[in-house]
């Protein structure tokens, strides 16, 4: 989903849905976007049937634990239509936050 007001995102979401899409990506570029949990917990509060999850969420800016807390959350909240997507995340995410990127295959396992 693009960035924007949570009110646009949603309606996107809403409009997917009608229109047959089967998921729905949330960006996590930390600073630079809503946040994601709650960007997703409005999109199933405000749907019924389409998918919705993390497009791409990282092992670097949220605890691993603190992620996985969230989806489950999410997942509860919306009739088991949550997912992850999980990466290493990237510069645009990571350098506003101070993050420095080691091994990023390993921080995702």
């Amino acid at each position: 989903m693009p960035h924007g007001p949570v009110a646009d995102l949603v309606g996107l979401a809403r409009l997917a849905e009608d229109l047959g899409c089967c998921r729905c990506w949330v960006y996590d570029e930390g600073l630079a976007t809503r946040d994601v949990y709650v960007t997703m917990t409005a999109v199933v509060l405000a749907t019924s049937t389409i998918r919705v999850g993390t497009g791409i969420t990282n092992p670097y800016s949220r605890h691993p634990g603190t992620t996985a807390s969230a989806i489950a959350t999410i997942d509860e909240l919306s009739g088991q239509r949550a997912f992850v997507g999980l990466g290493a995340g990237g510069g645009m995410t990571l350098g506003p936050m101070g993050i420095e990127r080691r091994r990023p295959v390993a921080a995702v396992e």
